[in-house]
Order: C-alpha cells, then structure tokens, then sequence
C-alpha cells in the first residue's frame, strides 16, 4: 500500500530536531575528525570537492575508496558524506522499519537531504575537503551543493558512473539480497525492491550530467565505466572546456552501447547468486542481460577507453603521471 503525503510529512524533523542529531550523531560519528573552524589558517591551495555520482547500483562504493586514498594522501582525511547512511539517525527510523519497511528510506528522504547540505556547510567551515557520492535523485542537490561550493572558493571535480541500467539495477537487487538475507535472520519484515527510485536516478543522472557541461561550477570532469575504464575527460582552463564533446553525450553513449566482457562476467556471477534458493529476489525482477553483449561498440577512432589515470601519492612527496583525469586538487609541478 502507498503512503500518502501526509503520512510522510508527519515524520519530517523539525528544522531545531534535524540540527540537534546532526551535531549531537552524525558529527561525532562522520565528521569528527574535521578541524576546529577555529584553527583555519592560510590555504597554500584552494579546498577540493570531489562528487561521485551514478545511479543507485552503479557502483559509487567501489569507485570512492580509490578516490579518498588519494584525497587523503594530499591533505589529509576529507569529509565523506553520503546522504544514504544517516536515515539511521532518525528519530522514527525504527518505527517505520516496523511500520512499513517497504517505504522508510522514501520517508526519511527529506531529512537525509537536509543532513546532506548541512554536511557540505560543516566542511565549508572548516575549509576541509569534500567527498560526496549521489545518486542523484534529486540532481537539484547536486547542482546547488556544487555550486555553493565553487562559490565558496573549492576546486569542483565531478567522477561520472556510465553504467547501463540493467547492471546497475543487478547492483541493486545484489545489495538488497545481500542486507535482506541478514535482515531476515532477525526478523520478519518484508521489503520491497527499490525499482522507482533507481528509474528516477538513472533518468536525472543525465540531467545532473547536463549541468556539470553548462554551468560554471565544475573545474573537472570524467566518464567511467565499471572498473574504472575512462570514456570521456575534460578540464577548465580560463573557465571554458579544454575538449570537444561532453559528459552527457559520454553518459548517454556508454549506457546504450552494450557491456564489456569483464561486466559480463561479473553481472552473470551476480545473477547466479540471486537465482539461488534462498534468495529474496523475485526471479521475475532479475534483468535478461544478453541482449546487452552483443552491440558493444569499440571501434570508434575517437573513443578508447583506459584505466583511471590519478595523481600518485606517496609518503614521501607527490608523482604524477603525464596526464590525470581527476587532479584532485594537486597541481603538476
């Protein structure tokens, strides 16, 4: 059954409330490694923000490590916000895991925003690097944070997850096995699968996509695909884009070109696993794939794709290869 408005507007924090268990749980637990805004000092460089987007199941836990092992060797650990993880901090969170499990994280949307933004404003503060992963189901949230942020002085870099609807959405029903089969063993609560909120981001992430190419806030950006192949790369210099094209075409393209074959395999290990007894998955939900192996494009001239070119970092100074497609911040000497 749907809720109604209503129902969900009855669980919205008050703005005093949302405050409250955001310095007092999410702070200590998040962010408390992040300095007094007191002992700011004089930046050598300006902060960075690094925005991985993609939607649900494309793979964002996988490709942000890589990413924050480099943030981290170049000025330390930098803020990594994630808006999905703070529904926990709810007030009402296991009333509606209770209540109607099929529908708690649609209620706690708002609030879990609003956490999102005051996470972004708590690094602000404290000039501290940023590392945000969105699915972008709400892409006016990514174009506001992103904004705020280069009007705040940050270096905007934006990673962009190009993955075809079907493997993302076995990401999906992979994960929601996975915490449902534990889940299980604990109660009796039944879920439902997210398929609205993965179309919805799979459909804004173009747009969000869209603003990275017209707007003024982004300095960097690159297109991936699973296991961090890059499909398409471009810069700023002087405020204009160094190259041709852009990262909603790239989106666009690798989305509806077909699979690699490493993705084959992967996505085949992955539907085996669901289509075992026991499973919580419905047969029926888990996505044909094969349709998809047969069309990959690669022989375009213009395109090639290759590993994930990054800053290196060691202990003892930086190394940078000749090219990078995310700077992360750290000018080539």
């Amino acid at each position: 059954m749907a809720v109604t408005e209503s129902y969900v507007e009855s669980f919205k924090l008050s703005d005093a409330e949302s405050r409250r268990i955001f310095l007092e749980q999410i702070v200590p637990k998040y962010l408390g490694h992040l300095q007094s805004p007191d002992n700011v000092g004089h930046e050598d460089r300006p902060p960075l923000a690094v925005f991985i987007i993609g939607q649900l199941g494309a793979g964002k836990t996988r490709a942000a490590p890589t990413i924050k092992q480099v943030m981290q060797g170049r000025r330390g650990e930098p803020a990594h916000l994630i808006a999905n993880k703070y529904k926990e901090f709810h007030s009402s969170w296991e009333q509606l895991l209770s209540e109607k499990p099929m529908h708690a994280s649609m209620v706690t949307k708002a609030d879990d925003r609003a956490w999102l933004a005051m996470g972004v404003a708590h690094a602000m503060e404290r000039r501290a690097d940023v590392l945000a992963e969105m699915a972008c189901r709400f892409p006016e949230d990514f174009c506001e944070l992103t904004q705020t942020l280069h009007d705040a002085g940050y270096r905007v870099e934006v990673m962009i997850l190009a993955v075809p609807e079907a493997l993302s959405w076995i990401g999906v029903l992979t994960r929601y096995n996975n915490d449902h089969l534990r889940e299980r063993e604990q109660s009796d609560r039944s879920w439902g699968l997210p398929q609205l909120p993965h179309d919805e981001t799979c459909a804004n992430l173009v747009n969000a996509a869209r603003f990275v190419d017209e707007s003024s806030a982004v300095d960097q950006v690159v297109v991936v695909r699973r296991g961090n192949l890059v499909a398409y790369t471009n810069e700023k210099v002087n405020g204009s884009w160094v190259k041709k094209g852009s990262a909603v075409d790239a989106l666009l393209f690798e989305r509806n070109c077909g699979i690699l074959p490493a993705e084959q395999r992967a996505a085949e290990e992955d539907i085996k696993e669901l289509q075992k007894d026991g499973s919580t998955i419905p047969k029926s939900s888990i996505p044909e794939i094969g349709h998809l192996t047969s069309f990959f494009d690669i022989t375009s001239d213009e395109r090639q794709l290759r590993d994930l070119a990054l800053p290196r970092i060691s202990t003892a100074n930086v190394r940078f290869g000749t090219q990078v497609d995310l700077s992360l911040g750290l000018d080539i000497p």
